[in-house]
């Protein structure tokens, strides 16, 4: 007996890495803000949030190998009128990695610490300077869960073993990670000098986002304590960030200080946030932000 249709859509809908794309892009674009009903949630009104433009498919330089290579999409979003003085926008670079959700990616981590928690973002003056938001005030809270490595799983054929580290799938979860930096650096380049988009104008705060999603179900998390056992259990999560203290390569010196590791829902449920929350916007660009010490 032959293979079925139903077993040829079940592979397709699980393991095609075009489809996946596919949805990642369609959740980017049909992101809608939050429906709340009662109060004490500040909302994004007056001032929506709009999203300028999405990308699919195009090239960057990359910095290290200096060849060009694919990026998967780039999603800008702004608060203000488009080229007006005193805008702020977020710059998604997503990258997109397609896993079984049998054998999920596993970030393990520890709390963070007071180095670990701030971030960056660039104000556009005549100087375009470098603007650091640092522990109490960061998006990244010093105390909350921080990944510092990712296990690949496969399954193994032995009765007392079912799973264990699949070494040689770690190095595809880093390869997608350093082309989300990589198209990171070419969004916050091109803001500032005029590449990927028109500059910002005068008086714009930009705020840059590496992003790597999967499919629902395949990103767990496992925490452990300063004993380095587990805190508790490996679970489930929809987001998850990972440390990683990146250093743009060009003036002002920019710090990228996490990836954003996120399912599909985790995607629709941090476009919610952008569209919907005025505090979220208010924490990115924080009005405790200072002149970067690092920068150049």
């Amino acid at each position: 007996m032959g293979i079925t249709v139903e077993e040829i859509k079940r592979v397709v809908l699980a393991e095609d890495d075009f489809g996946h794309e596919l949805r990642v892009g369609a959740t980017l674009a049909d992101a809608r803000p939050k429906r709340i009903l009662g109060g004490g949630i500040q909302m994004s009104a007056p001032v929506p949030v709009q999203v300028q433009r999405l990308h699919y498919g195009g090239t960057h330089s990359d910095p290290t190998s200096k060849k060009s290579a694919q990026f998967d999409y780039r999603c800008r979003l702004f608060k203000g009128q488009p080229g007006n003085s005193g805008a702020r926008h977020i710059l998604m670079a997503v990258e997109c990695k397609n896993l079984d959700p049998a054998l999920p990616l596993l970030v393990c981590g520890r709390r963070r610490i007071a180095d670990e928690s701030f971030h960056d973002f660039i104000h556009v003056t005549e100087k375009k300077s470098a603007q650091r938001v640092s522990a109490g005030d960061s998006i990244y809270k010093e105390d909350a869960f921080v990944g510092k490595n990712v296990i690949r799983l496969k399954a193994k054929n032995e009765s007392h073993i079912k799973f264990a580290a699949c070494r040689e799938g770690e190095s595809e979860i880093h390869e997608k990670w350093s082309r989300a930096l990589a198209s990171s650096r070419d969004l916050a380049y091109g803001s500032l000098y005029g590449k990927v988009y028109d500059p910002l104008p005068s008086d714009s705060l930009a705020f840059v986002m590496p992003i790597v999603v999967l499919p629902d179900r395949a990103l767990w998390k496992a925490e452990y304590g300063p004993d380095g056992k587990l805190a508790t259990d490996p679970a489930p999560v929809t987001r998850c960030e990972f440390y990683v203290g990146h250093r743009l390569d060009f003036a002002p010196t920019v710090f990228l200080t996490h990836i954003h590791f996120m399912t599909l829902a985790g995607l629709s449920e941090t476009m919610e946030d952008l569209l919907s929350f005025e505090t979220t916007w208010a924490n990115t660009f924080s009005a405790s932000a200072k002149p970067s010490p690092d920068a150049g």
